[in-house]
């Protein structure tokens, strides 16, 4: 497998394209993170013979600010233009982390056509606000963005932003994790990402009400979709089964949809546990093709 390292820009966006044919498997990372997330789960995906596509969203990682809003609107648009630049056809498979679910979701829900199947990585949720003790958190990490921010580059540690990541692989032995979670700190850790990750932060109650009403019109979709849910994620009782429910909402959006819990894994099951995210998105081609 040689990826194109430096990646290029398409339709705005750094991208990463691995591997031929069809289908073409298209990766979103969470909400700041850039597309080294995916790193440990590429080159297995790409041995199921698969084209993958990895990008950073406007502002992450190498690719450029943009002065759109960062809304669901133009999140969708930039989608499509994505798709359409690196001259994806019928078959795709989308696959979200996070905040990159969400959207993930949310495009499927306005292209039904174009997306034959989805899995959903611990993924964002339209009603996450509604999470108990979640709006803490959002200012926790709102306080940790500003922080890291007022920092040199130099000064940035994996401690910040992406400490969760980090900390989570210390505990894996697999090189190609390690690899990942060291790239996803030197990408995510400099003052254009944080920047961005702020936009975007600070958008997430709008987008999610668009989603909300996105789905109120939303088609069935009946295609292959694998809702995977960190058994780690949380550990308060009440946060642990509210997290299960959206999940299993997320697995409802099609007739196909079924949850997976990764018992073993936090959120960030491309870095904890890759083999996980290999096995769904195998699942999901093998329903595809089915279908």
């Amino acid at each position: 497998m040689s990826p194109r390292l430096e990646g290029r820009i398409v339709a705005g966006m750094h991208v990463r394209e691995y591997g031929e044919g069809d289908p073409t498997v298209v990766c979103n990372s969470g909400l700041g993170l850039t597309d080294s997330l995916w790193q440990a789960v590429v080159p297995d995906v790409v041995d199921l013979g698969c084209r993958v596509v990895t990008f950073d969203r406007p502002g992450l990682g190498a690719s450029p600010p943009s002065d759109e809003p960062r809304d669901l609107p133009n999140a969708l648009e930039e989608m499509g233009a994505l798709l359409a630049g690196v001259g994806a056809t019928r078959p795709i498979v989308l696959v979200g982390h996070s905040w990159g679910g969400l959207l993930a979701k949310a495009y499927a829900w306005s292209a039904p056509d174009q997306v034959q199947g989805l899995v959903l990585v611990d993924a964002s949720h339209e009603r996450e606000n509604e999470l108990p003790a979640q709006g803490a958190d959002d200012e926790r990490l709102a306080g940790l963005l500003r922080r890291g921010r007022r920092l040199p580059d130099r000064l940035y540690s994996p401690a910040r932003v992406t400490a969760r990541a980090v900390r989570a692989v210390a505990a894996t032995r697999g090189n190609a994790a390690i690899a990942a979670a060291a790239e996803l700190a030197a990408t995510t850790l400099v003052t254009s990402t944080i920047a961005a990750a702020e936009q975007e932060l600070a958008a997430a109650p709008l987008v999610q009400q668009q989603v909300q009403e996105l789905a109120l019109r939303r088609p069935t979709l009946a295609i292959p979709l694998v809702a995977l849910v960190g058994g780690r994620t949380y550990r308060e009782p009440e946060r642990v089964e509210w997290w299960l429910d959206l999940q299993q909402e997320h697995a409802a959006a099609s007739t196909a949809g079924r949850v997976e819990v990764v018992e073993r894994s936090g959120h960030f099951i491309p870095l904890e546990a890759p083999g996980a995210v290999v096995a769904a998105v195998a699942d999901v081609l093998q329903g595809a093709a089915a279908a």
